[in-house]
């Protein structure tokens, strides 16, 4: 065993010959020499690989180099031996050649350098005369070998650090060319080169995950022809590995994958999975690396320098991505000032304006008056529905101030407009789709950009001879909500100025505008139907106040007289029967009786206008037995007067859903009206049908009598109110409450000197109901 004291020494030359100089090359060198001298060594060569058994990164030679065959068979023996990580030694025999093929040494001694268990040096110690080597030379060797291990780590770690350094200075120029980059493909692609560049690489593949597959964005090779790394990507299989595991992956030609045998990668690759914080996420794989023509396996610092150039490379794309939205914004913005110009021109006109043709014309002079984005001349077409046509109806033509145009003027904005009513009021075209882009732009409710002669086939040549000679034209429809209102023509025939995106941008959002603005004049005269009905309705929602207040003050009335009457018709009566025919007093009590039944028939109509008909009991009522019963009781009634009623139902009538007693007593009150308005012998009409498809049942009972006055014809259905010498005047009001409390109505056709035909109106379906679905 090595004594410490011998060691102490060699120990202390290595560390001499290290810290006389800063060269790695020169450090090895002389390393060798103090290595050479102790073990009286023919050759001495110290290696580092550079971070596998198949790369050398410095290495120096100490003693006879010519005894060293480099480029032969020995350096694929060391190789071996640095992968079995320990020493190996031979000498030369008669039977057992030299493994150094060309080389005149007799013995060697291979002695791996092991940093943490990993090999990072190699150690050759080689003897011309020395048939074996000896033990004191193997442990000597051994016993320095941790001491350079140390040494060799600094070298490579200063080494490494340099390169950083480097590489640094590299990425900053990178950088600022990558930020240049007008967009984000060229930037993906520049981070694919500059990858090959520092890292040594012979090509590159940038993919990016697209709905969670990876597709290739970026492929650069430096001196690979005939591949394209979309149809043959062998490395795919181990990108997605990388990918999905999120951890880099370095790999020879074994691991790749054989699916695809035609490349782009032949020897090794790494992989190196990155994904930034706005979404973007993927994979940069760089393959056959090598170094002045010799392969070369990725180390730690080749993937390093990948991962930084891939953040700065995200950096770079995320501000060009930034500065796109940040142009694309501040466009937009400068397009809506624009719009929102356009629109509060239009609504200031519409604001000031109510009736539809000045909205319109309004509109024509918002779209012209824009400066830069005006156009020359607008048309309204307005559409006729039913006739399927288009009609011109207004026409507008805009001007500089100052220009010497006649017509009829309208400055603002710096602008004149010039009416061409006179121009567009007499053309007309039908509304089909062959009949070119106006009629096309009603039936499709879409907006058409037309440059000529381009769009030659979609324009009329009727309209072109009508409006003029123009070689861009743009038609938009005018929307309401019940359908297309018109369309709106604008053109450059003036300036001959084509009609770009924005403009027509702009046309659609003052056609959208000009829509409601229309729909909204349409809406106000409806509104003010509206309050004109509300003012009447509220004028009888008072009047009725007042009835249902009367009724039932008459309700209370009647109920205080119905018991004392019932009281005096029940004693009468009791007296009637004890007087005889020829008894004076049995004449007065025929008279009381008489008058006490017409006081409960009046307490009787009463009771039921006062009834709320919101109690109702509804259930399906047959119709046809309803009405028949109502006949019957008619006939009856009106037998001794010789009036006849012709009955026209049949039992075809439908069932409906409503309060039995209401409407049968609604019917026969208007029944008995007519009964009394005819002469003797005469006869009624009585009928009932369905209309509105099955939706409304009407019941009509007509008269022959003399009508009704006109100054009374407003009043007939008020509580009280009579015409006739008897009666209360509650049989019409009844009627209509009980039938208005159905959803339905009552008609009057009052025919003066010929009679009246009352029409009782009832839906088949509860309206109640129907709201309720």
């Amino acid at each position: 065993m090595l004594s410490r004291r011998r060691h102490r020494l060699l120990s202390e030359k290595v560390l001499k010959a290290f810290q006389g100089t800063f060269d790695p090359e020169v450090q090895l060198y002389r390393t060798a020499e103090v290595l050479a001298g102790e073990l009286n060594a023919d050759l001495c060569l110290f290696r580092i690989q550079a971070g596998d058994p198949n790369t050398v990164l410095l290495q120096g030679v100490a003693g006879d180099r010519t005894l060293w065959p480099e480029g032969t068979d020995a350096e694929k023996l060391l190789t071996q031996i640095v992968s079995q990580g320990s020493p190996v030694s031979w000498h030369t025999s008669e039977d057992k050649p030299s493994p150094f093929a060309g080389s005149s040494l007799t013995s060697a001694l291979v002695h791996p350098v092991t940093w943490h268990q990993r090999p990072v040096a190699l150690l050759v110690v080689g003897f011309k005369a020395r048939e074996a080597v000896g033990a004191h030379v193997v442990r000597t060797v051994s016993a320095i070998a941790p001491t350079l291990a140390t040494l060799v780590r600094s070298i490579i770690t200063r080494l490494y650090q340099v390169r950083k350094n480097e590489v640094a200075g590299e990425l900053l120029r990178i950088s600022e060319h990558l930020s240049a980059s007008p967009d984000v493909q060229i930037c993906l692609s520049q981070i694919a080169r500059a990858a090959c560049g520092l890292t040594d690489a012979s090509g590159a593949l940038l993919r990016t995950s697209v709905d969670g597959v990876l597709k290739v964005q970026s492929f650069f090779a430096s001196d690979l022809s005939g591949f394209d790394a979309i149809d043959t990507p062998n490395d795919l299989a181990i990108a997605e590995k990388a990918f999905q595991g999120g951890r880099s992956i370095i790999a020879h030609a074994a691991d790749l994958d054989h699916a695809y045998p035609a490349g782009p990668v032949g020897r090794n690759l790494m992989c190196i999975p990155f994904a930034d914080e706005a979404g973007m996420a993927g994979v940069l794989t760089l393959f056959d690396r090598k170094k002045e023509n010799i392969p070369v396996h990725f180390g730690r610092l080749e993937r390093e320098i990948a991962r930084t150039l891939i953040r700065v490379g995200l950096m770079a794309v995320y501000h060009i991505r930034k500065e796109s939205e940040v142009r694309k914004i501040s466009r937009s913005l400068e397009i809506r000032v624009k719009e929102l110009t356009l629109l509060h021109q239009i609504s200031r006109a519409v604001l000031d304006r109510t009736e539809v043709t000045a909205v319109l014309r309004s509109l024509l002079e918002a779209v012209t008056n824009i400066e830069g984005f005006g156009f020359d001349r607008a048309f309204l077409f307005l559409h006729n529905e039913e006739e399927m046509t288009l009609r011109g109806l207004i026409g507008v033509e805009a001007y500089p101030v100052g220009t010497d145009e006649g017509g009829s003027e309208d400055t603002a904005g710096g602008v004149m407009h010039v009416e061409l009513d006179d121009l567009i009021s007499g053309y007309s075209l039908g509304v089909s789709m062959d009949g070119g882009v106006l009629p096309r732009t009603v039936l499709e409710r879409r907006s058409f950009r037309i440059r000529l002669p381009r769009d030659r086939d979609l324009v009329s040549e009727e309209v072109i001879q009508y409006l003029g000679d123009v070689h861009s034209f743009a038609t938009v429809p005018l929307v309401a909500e019940d359908g297309v209102l018109g369309v709106i023509w604008v053109d450059n025939l003036r300036t001959m100025r084509p009609i770009g995106y924005e403009d027509f941008q702009l046309l659609v959002s003052a056609a959208a505008q000009a829509g409601l603005a229309v729909e909204r004049s349409f809406q106000a005269e409806a509104l003010d139907l509206l309050n004109s009905q509300l003012i009447d309705l509220q004028n009888r929602m008072i009047q009725w106040e007042k009835m249902a207040a009367l009724g039932e003050m008459a309700a209370s009335v009647a109920h205080d007289i119905r018991n004392p009457l019932v009281s005096i018709g029940g004693f009468t009566r009791r007296l009637r029967k004890l007087l005889t025919e020829d008894d004076q007093g049995a004449r007065y009590a025929d008279i009381i009786i008489q008058e006490v039944d017409r006081l409960e028939r009046t307490l009787d109509n009463v009771m039921s206008y006062s009834r709320s008909y919101g109690l109702m009991e509804r259930k399906p009522v047959a119709l046809y037995s309803l009405l028949s019963e109502c006949a019957e009781l008619f006939r009856e009634n009106f037998k001794k007067k010789g009036v006849s009623l012709q009955r026209q139902f049949g039992r075809d009538l439908p069932e409906l859903v409503l309060d039995e007693r209401q409407i049968k007593q609604a019917v026969l009150n208007v029944l008995f009206n007519a009964g009394e308005a005819v002469g003797e012998d005469s006869d009624v009409k009585f009928e009932a049908r369905v209309e509105d498809s099955g939706e409304l049942v009407v019941i009509s009972i007509t008269d022959h009598g003399e009508g009704i006055d006109e100054q009374d014809i407003e009043r007939i259905f008020q509580p009280f109110y009579t015409t006739k010498g008897t009666g209360t005047g509650l049989g019409l009001a009844i009627a209509q409450r009980a039938v208005s409390g159905h959803g339905g109505e009552i008609r009057v056709d009052n025919r003066r000197g010929e009679g009246v035909t009352f029409s009782i109106c009832l839906p088949t379906i509860n309206p109640v109901d129907q709201a309720l679905e």
